[in-house]
């Protein structure tokens, strides 16, 4: 679920709200509900939709812009005892079993770690380079074509160092993908190709074979 920050009535929001509770109690006993946060120019419409949604949410992503709107201030993100202190903040405000955080370097995963979060970190990072290097214009090729790209350096090296530093929580990183030699980015809708790439990985290995990636 997305996409709630470009609803500007409050009154509409309310009852959107209303209706994705509903869906999400329609739902089989297992599930798994991900939300893609989005910039709120309302802080009041935020905190609405965070209040009301948060309790129903397994996995709740955002990019590095939305963690330092939820922290307060901006921090550099390839530091990475800032980078920890602020997920950690947010983490805690949110009170959600796992919080992903994805950036242009790195992708995280706080909180409740499943054996298949790794692959979802890996599979949302590889769809969101393919976004940003063919927009709409894409297919498996190119996708196999991301998969094989060079990891970026800083990334790296802020995982390296992450690594080795203590937290309340388990966490999980890798750096992303190298795409400082891409002409022309497409910019838009990469945090929606990030959680459509991890949401295959998150199916169980059983069902890989019968589902349609």
């Amino acid at each position: 679920i997305a996409s709630y920050n470009i609803i500007k009535d409050k009154n509409i929001l309310k009852n959107r709200l209303q209706k994705t509770l509903s869906f999400i109690n329609a739902l089989p006993p297992l599930h798994t509900v991900i939300m893609e946060d989005g910039r709120f120019e309302d802080p009041h419409m935020r905190k609405l939709v965070t209040e009301t949604l948060a309790p129903q949410i397994d996995i709740f992503s955002m990019n590095e812009d939305e963690l330092q709107d939820r922290f307060g201030c901006r921090i550099n993100i390839l530091n990475p005892a800032e980078a920890l202190a602020a997920i950690q903040t947010v983490y805690n405000q949110l009170q959600v079993p796992t919080l992903v955080c994805h950036t242009s370097h790195w992708a995280l995963s706080y909180g409740r770690q499943t054996p298949s979060i790794s692959n979802a970190l890996k599979s949302g990072i590889c769809m969101a380079s393919t976004r940003f290097q063919f927009g709409d214009d894409y297919n498996k090729d190119r996708y196999k074509q991301s998969q094989e790209l060079p990891a970026s350096k800083k990334g790296a090296a802020f995982c390296e160092s992450l690594s080795a530093l203590s937290a309340d929580r388990p966490f999980y990183a890798l750096p992303a993908k190298d795409l400082s030699s891409v002409a022309r980015p497409h910019t838009i809708g990469l945090g929606d190709a990030f959680i459509g790439g991890m949401l295959p990985q998150l199916l169980p290995e059983s069902a890989h074979k019968s589902a349609y990636i």
